[in-house]
């Protein structure tokens, strides 16, 4: 029971990586696309 909750802590972990890179990346979209248009 402790080494499959050592898994799910680990995997959310991962899990939180991932979308703080992709909240990380949409962000320069975002930033990128409003340079674009009020250029």
């Amino acid at each position: 029971m402790e080494e499959r909750g050592r898994g799910e802590r680990k995997r959310e972990r991962k899990r939180g990586r991932e979308d703080a890179k992709k909240r990380q990346t949409s962000r320069a979209c975002q930033s990128l696309f409003s340079l674009l248009v009020f250029s």
